[in-house]
C-alpha cells in the first residue's frame, strides 16, 4: 500500500513546535536529506515540525541586484577607510594593507561589477531554465558571471570566500578560538549576520520551542555557529545541533564545555532519527529520562556523553517529509531527490575512507517500504529522478529494490554508488537494473595500479573490474568512476596510467572523476600511516576541526606534480566547472539529456 502521512497513526499529538534548519553554504542542487528525514520521523511521532533550507535562502539573499549593489557600495566605503588608515599609520605589514591592495585591484575593474549587478537576477532564473541549462556554451558564460557575483558579494568581507559549496576565511583556524572570533556579532565583518536576522523574523524562528541545525560539512560549521549564537544570545532558544561533521568532531567538542549554552544546548551524534524524537519527548515533558543515545549535553560544568546507537535499524525510519521546502527554487531544471536505502557500509575496510565513522552496523530498509517512499514522492511532488546516497548498496539488496520498482511499473530514473562486485558481471542482472530505472552507476575505481590497489584493501578482484564496468555499459547504464591521485608512494607513471584509463576505455567508461588523495583523520590510513609509506604527520592538531592533515611521504609523486596532472586532465572538458559544483547530479542530468555519445564528447 502506498505510504502517506494520512495513514500514519501518531501516538500522540503535540503543540510543541520544532524547526529543522539546514545552514549555508551547500550545493543547492536538491534538498539535503537530513532535515526531511528527521522531519518525517518527528511528524510521525505527532510533532509540529517544519524544515527550512537556509543554505538555499542564503544564495537568493546575496545573488540579487539589490544585495550586490549594497556590497559594491560597502566595498567602496571600506576601501576609502582603509586608504586613510594606512596613510595615517604608514604601515604595510598588516591585514589592513592586504585588504586595501585587494580592494584596490578589484575596484579598478570599473566595468565588471556594474555588468554583474545588472544581469544577476535574470542569470539566476536562466540557471534553472532547461533552454539555457543544456546549452553548454551559454552555461559556461553564465557560470563565470555567477562566480563574479560571488566575488562581488564577498568583496567587503575579504579574505573570506564563499561559493555554492564552500565558505572559508584563511585568517582563522577551524578551532575553538577561530569559532569564537568569527561568530562575534559584527555586521561589517560577517556576511551572515543580517541574513540570519532577516530570516529569523521572516520565518518566525524565534517562535519555535526547539531549533535543530543539521551541519553535515566542515564548510558549514562557522555559519552554523554564527546562527546558533544569535539564536542563543538574542532569543534564548533551545538548540540542538547534529550532522555528519558534528559526529566526526565529537572528540574535540567534548573538550569544549564552553561551547554549550553559548552556541547550543544539545549535540546529537550518530543516527539521529530515534534520538531526536526522544529528545523532543524529554523537552516537551512527555518523558522524564534524558538517557538518550548519542546525546551530549552539559551538566555541572561537564559534558555528559551518551553513546550513539550504531546498530540503528533504518527500517524503523518513517517516510521523509518535504514540508517547508520550496522545490522549484533549487538550482536545477529538474529535482534529483536524495534517498537512503541503507546505513553504514557492508565492506567498511578501505584504508583511505573515513565515511564509516562512527562505524555503524550495515542495515537496509525493507525494499517494499523504500519503494513506497519513492512512489509517494513521485505522486505527491512529481519527482521522477532519485539519487541513492548510500555509501554502497549491496548487489543482492539492489536486485530486491529493482524487482519491486519493476513490479509496480514505476517510471523513474536513479543513480547510486556501487562496489565492483563479481555478481555485477552478470549481463542479465545489469539489464534488470537498467529496466528498473538505473541510469548512472558510480564506482570506486580508485587506481589502475595493481600495487596501489592492493594497498587500498578494497576487497575487490583487480582483474574483474573491467568486465563488470562493461556489463553495466552494455546494459545501457552510464558508468562513472571515482579515482584517487597521489596515494603515498604512487609514482608519476602509475598516476598517468590511472589518468588515461577512461580515455583508453571510452567504449565502456562514460566519465571519471579524479581527486587528490587526502589523509582522513578517521581513516585506517591515518591510524597506520607509517605502514602506507608516510614518514611523518605535520600539524595534525593545528586545526582541531579539520578532517585531514598534511604529511610527508618517504617516496612518490609530490603534491605540486599531482595538481599539474589534475589540471592537465581537465583541459578540454567543457563541463569542468559544473563537475566541481555538483559532479554527480549535473552529470546525471546531462547524460539523460544528451545521451551517451554527446556526453562522452563533452567529458572525456
Amino acid at each position: 500500500m502506498l505510504l502517506t502521512y494520512d495513514n500514519i497513526v501518531c501516538v500522540m499529538s503535540s503543540n510543541y513546535k520544532i524547526l529543522l534548519i539546514f545552514p549555508p553554504p551547500a550545493s543547492p542542487v536538491s534538498p539535503y536529506l537530513s532535515c526531511p528525514l528527521l522531519a518525517g520521523q518527528l511528524k510521525a511521532a505527532g510533532y509540529n515540525v517544519q524544515s527550512l533550507d537556509l543554505s538555499l535562502e542564503f544564495f537568493y539573499y546575496i545573488l540579487n541586484s539589490k544585495f550586490l549593489e549594497y556590497s559594491y557600495n560597502l566595498a567602496l566605503i571600506k576601501f576609502d577607510n582603509l586608504k586613510r588608515k594606512i596613510k595615517q599609520f604608514n604601515s604595510k605589514d598588516n591585514n589592513d594593507y592586504i585588504k586595501y591592495k585587494y580592494l584596490e585591484e578589484k575596484l579598478n575593474n570599473t566595468d565588471k561589477y556594474p555588468f554583474v549587478i545588472k544581469n544577476i537576477d535574470e542569470n539566476i532564473k536562466k540557471y534553472k531554465d532547461k533552454e539555457f541549462f543544456y546549452n553548454i556554451n551559454y552555461m559556461d558564460n553564465l557560470t563565470k558571471q555567477i562566480n563574479d557575483a560571488f566575488e562581488l558579494a564577498m568583496l567587503p568581507y575579504f579574505p573570506a570566500k564563499c561559493s555554492f559549496s564552500s565558505y572559508y576565511n584563511p585568517l582563522y583556524e577551524f578551532s575553538l578560538e577561530g569559532i569564537l572570533s568569527q561568530t562575534e556579532i559584527n555586521v561589517e565583518e560577517n556576511i551572515f549576520y543580517n541574513f540570519y536576522i532577516d530570516k529569523i523574523e521572516e520565518y518566525n524562528i524565534h517562535n519555535y520551542d526547539l531549533v535543530c541545525v543539521s551541519c553535515p560539512n566542515l564548510t558549514q560549521l562557522i555559519p552554523t555557529f554564527i546562527l546558533t549564537r544569535i539564536l542563543k544570545e538574542k532569543y534564548n532558544k533551545t538548540i540542538c545541533i547534529g550532522g555528519n561533521i558534528i559526529s566526526r568532531i565529537d572528540s574535540e567538542l567534548i573538550k569544549m564545555p564552553e561551547l554549550f549554552n553559548k552556541f547550543f544546548d544539545y549535540i546529537l551524534i550518530g543516527p539521529g532519527e530515534e534520538s531526536l524524537v526522544n529528545l523532543a519527548d524529554y523537552l516537551s515533558n512527555k518523558k522524564n529520562s534524558i538517557n538518550i543515545k548519542g546525546l551530549l549535553y552539559k551538566k555541572d560544568g561537564n559534558v555528559i556523553i551518551n553513546k550513539p546507537d550504531l546498530k540503528y535499524d533504518i527500517s524503523k525510519s518513517s517516510s521523509i517529509s518535504l514540508d517547508g521546502l520550496t522545490l522549484n527554487k533549487y538550482f536545477t531544471p529538474d529535482i534529483i531527490m536524495p534517498i537512503q536505502a541503507s546505513k553504514g557500509c557492508y565492506w567498511a575496510k578501505c584504508v583511505f575512507c573515513g565515511l564509516h565513522y562512527p562505524r555503524k552496523k550495515y542495515t537496509t530498509k525493507n525494499p517494499i517500504k523504500l519503494v513506497d517512499e519513492i512512489q509517494f514522492l513521485q505522486e505527491k511532488y512529481n519527482i521522477n529522478y532519485f539519487e541513492f546516497i548510500d555509501e554502497a548498496i549491496h548487489p543482492d539488496y539492489l536486485v530486491q529494490i529493482a524487482d519491486e520498482i519493476i513490479k509496480r511499473k514505476l517510471h523513474i530514473k536513479y543513480l547510486c554508488c556501487l562496489r565492483l562486485e563479481k555478481s555485477f558481471s552478470s549481463d542479465e542482472l545489469c539489464q534488470k537494473l537498467y529496466k528498473s530505472g538505473l541510469v548512472l552507476a558510480e564506482f570506486g575505481f580508485e587506481t589502475n595500479s595493481r600495487r596501489i590497489y592492493k594497498s587500498l584493501n578494497k576487497g575487490i578482484n583487480f582483474d574483474n573490474r573491467k568486465k563488470i564496468i562493461s556489463s553495466f555499459s552494455n546494459a545501457g547504464i552510464y558508468t562513472y568512476l571515482y579515482a584517487i591521485l597521489g596515494y603515498p608512494t604512487e609514482t608519476r607513471e602509475e598516476a598517468i596510467d590511472t589518468l588515461l584509463y577512461a580515455k583508453q576505455n571510452k567504449s565502456i567508461v562514460d566519465n571519471m572523476f579524479i581527486h587528490q588523495f587526502w589523509l582522513d583523520k578517521k581513516s585506517i590510513a591515518y591510524k597506520k600511516y607509517k605502514s602506507i609509506g608516510i614518514s611523518n604527520l605535520d600539524n595534525q592538531n593545528k586545526n582541531s576541526f579539520v578532517q585531514s592533515c598534511k604529511y610527508t611521504c618517504k617516496k612518490g609523486i609530490d603534491s605540486i606534480e599531482i595538481k599539474k596532472l589534475l589540471a592537465k586532465n581537465l583541459e578540454g572538458n567543457q563541463l569542468k566547472k559544473h563537475i566541481f559544483f555538483a559532479p554527480d547530479e549535473y552529470f546525471f542530468l546531462y547524460v539523460l539529456h544528451y545521451g551517451r555519445a554527446k556526453t562522452k564528447e563533452l567529458f572525456l
